[in-house]
């Protein structure tokens, strides 16, 4: 899915006006209507912005997109998530008299 169709998609999915997601990334209706046309592409950054906006996974606005690779991305950082909060856990448990 080209990229146009699937920022069309998530903002509609989210309930989001052009205005509203213009607004928070600080860029005019005019261009978010571009962008969804397909007219022209905002930048990787403001894609990434975009994607944190409409909570979609990193990458995901993407031409190239791989869900299958991002959900495993997204297991392994929970699972990291947790390794590092267990290793806190044990590290306060140390302390404690």
């Amino acid at each position: 899915m080209i990229f146009a169709k699937k920022l069309s998609e998530a903002r509609k999915a989210k309930s989001m006006t052009r205005k509203e997601l213009a607004d928070k990334v600080m860029r005019s209706q005019s261009a978010i209507k571009s962008w969804e046309l397909g007219r022209h592409v905002p930048p990787e950054n403001i894609q990434r912005k975009i994607e944190q906006i409409l909570e979609l996974p990193f990458g995901a606005l993407s031409t190239n997109y791989d869900q299958g690779a991002s959900d495993i991305m997204l297991r392994l950082n929970q699972a990291v998530n947790t390794l590092e909060g267990m290793e806190k856990k044990r590290c306060l448990s140390c302390l404690s008299p």
